[in-house]
């Protein structure tokens, strides 16, 4: 066997001085441009930062969508139930980040309970983009951490690379000094802050994973961009299993867990098509493992009157005053028996719908391209309702040239197509047929 000599040692650690110098001039040389051109939200630095801070603290976790960190006033929580609270939620989470946030909550605290928001279109499928990357760049390096990098990387090998190298996302922008600049100056301005403006002029706050916004929804903003319908069993096959896994790792480690969905604006599920089918898929999966589903869509209005415009920040989201609102309510419910909370909900949502007044949501667009005009993409719009027949509707439409086009007058049809650079305003005004008197007139711009 050949000896190293003393000469060979040399070379190998002049070697491997330069292989690990090469490593530290490509991970430096990562961390500038991580710096140059990673622009993250100022919420989700907060977040995990205040997550880490509060180690061993929270009690009660709250995991989901935006719609729990705009829907979940954890901190108005503390004082209703005495305990710490906090949204680790995050903009369309999807279930298998509801997973391994779950798991990195538990590795940290003593979970009293979870509470699992189920949004439906985070429910349909899994991302591999950007809905893990304003997680998994914030968490500590862990073997859980490990795992969600894994399960990412191997459902979609081809963003590896945006995984491994958050910088590589923004190369649009490569070369583009200003938005550099504001990057830079912005990290530079201060890194963690409660309060701010969305941008719109609007103010908005974050604590324990809530943040508030003080924006309302506008009766001309009621138009709802729709890309798919739900079918019988919507909820996709990996996003059942991340569910199931989800509920089991709770029963395992006999951590109580509640699923249950914010109230959206009427518009919203309406515009999903067969919103039941989805209920009924959750509510038969919460029975299977014995674990509780409260869907505040389906609460009766005498109980949660939350359906109007200064509890909305949009068509998806409650604002400030409406998470107030609901919060008391969903502790209210949280608090209670299951036997005794089935009082305040409608067994399904097209029983709500036909228990309240009459009412028009507002219009959404599912948009195509017509088979007539191949070249031409058109939208069709739909009328919402609560109403399937028996309601009327006049719609008329004020283009930006202010050239005025009546769709149709009183008619129970609630679909009209247009073209999908054509804007302006659209009125529609609502009977019940055979009525002349009218009980709604909208006007929202498309």
């Amino acid at each position: 066997m050949r000896r190293i000599k003393v000469d060979d040692w040399k070379i190998y650690g002049k070697r491997t001085v330069g292989i690990l110098g090469m490593i530290f001039v490509f991970w430096a040389i990562g961390e500038l441009l991580n710096v140059m051109y990673v622009s993250e939200g100022v919420r989700n630095q907060y977040l995990w930062r205040e997550f880490y801070e509060h180690e061993g603290e929270i009690d009660n976790l709250f995991l989901g969508s935006s719609h729990v960190f705009c829907g979940v006033n954890s901190v108005l929580l503390d004082d209703l139930n005495g305990q710490y609270n906090f949204d680790l939620s995050s903009a369309y989470q999807t279930l298998n980040a509801s997973y391994y946030l779950l798991k990195e909550a538990d590795r940290k605290n003593s979970l009293s309970h979870v509470y699992l928001e189920m949004y439906y279109p985070v429910s349909l499928y899994i991302e591999t983009g950007a809905e893990n990357w304003l997680n998994i760049d914030h968490m500590e390096l862990s073997w859980n951490k490990c795992e969600y990098f894994a399960s990412i990387a191997s459902k979609d090998p081809r963003h590896l690379t945006e995984i491994c190298f958050p910088y590589y996302r923004y190369r649009s922008f490569l070369g583009d000094w200003d938005y550099i600049t504001q990057t830079i100056e912005g990290k530079r301005a201060n890194t963690y802050y409660h309060a701010f403006e969305d941008g719109n002029g609007y103010e908005q706050s974050v604590e324990q994973g809530y943040i508030y916004s003080s924006r309302v929804l506008q009766e001309h903003e009621k138009l709802l961009n729709v890309y798919s319908s739900l079918d019988e069993n919507p909820m996709g096959e990996v996003s059942e299993q991340y569910l199931r896994k989800i509920i089991c790792y709770c029963k395992d480690r006999e951590i109580p867990i509640t699923l249950f969905v914010v109230p959206m604006y009427e518009l919203t599920p309406v515009s999903a098509g067969h919103y039941d089918y989805y209920v009924d898929e959750i509510r038969e999966i919460a029975a299977e493992y014995g674990v509780s589903y409260y869907d505040f869509n389906l609460v009766k209005e005498e109980y949660l009157p939350i359906q109007k415009n200064e509890f909305f920040m949009d068509t998806d989201h409650l604002n400030g005053t409406g998470a107030d609102f609901f919060t008391s309510f969903l502790n209210q419910v949280m608090s209670g028996k299951e036997s005794e909370n089935q009082k305040y909900f409608h067994s399904s949502f097209a029983e709500r719908l036909r228990a309240e007044e009459p009412r028009v949501y507002g219009v959404y667009v599912r948009e195509y391209t017509a088979e007539e005009e191949p070249f031409e993409q058109m939208k069709t719009y739909w009328i919402a309702s609560n109403r399937e027949e028996g309601m009327e509707y006049s719609i008329a439409l004020v283009s930006e040239a202010g050239e005025v086009n009546w769709i149709q007058d009183f008619s129970e049809n609630k679909e009209f197509t247009l073209p999908a650079d054509e804007h302006g305003v659209c009125t529609i005004r609502a009977r019940m047929s055979g009525d002349a008197e009218e009980f709604c007139n909208l006007e929202i711009s498309y």
